[in-house]
């Protein structure tokens, strides 16, 4: 959100907009993640919340935990 003020004070709307449109679906995506996160923990048998929990983790970068995941689900 303070990139998109930013750029509402520099007096680019667009640049602004495209920024909170950005902030707000990093804030959804988090919150979305840690959901899954919740649920795996809840439900450690499902193999299915490991295996979307392990995509989530690669699509984020994040190759331990993705791997962890993996493996879990392997077993």
């Amino acid at each position: 959100q303070q990139l998109a003020a930013l750029y509402t004070r520099r007096g680019e709307p667009e640049r602004a907009s495209r920024a909170a449109r950005m902030s707000t679906l990093m804030v959804s995506n988090d919150q979305k993640l840690k959901e899954v996160e919740a649920a795996a923990d809840l439900y450690p048998e499902d193999l299915t919340l490991h295996l979307i929990l392990a995509e989530r983790y690669r699509d984020l970068g994040r190759r331990g935990p993705a791997r962890d995941e993996y493996l879990r689900v392997l077993e």
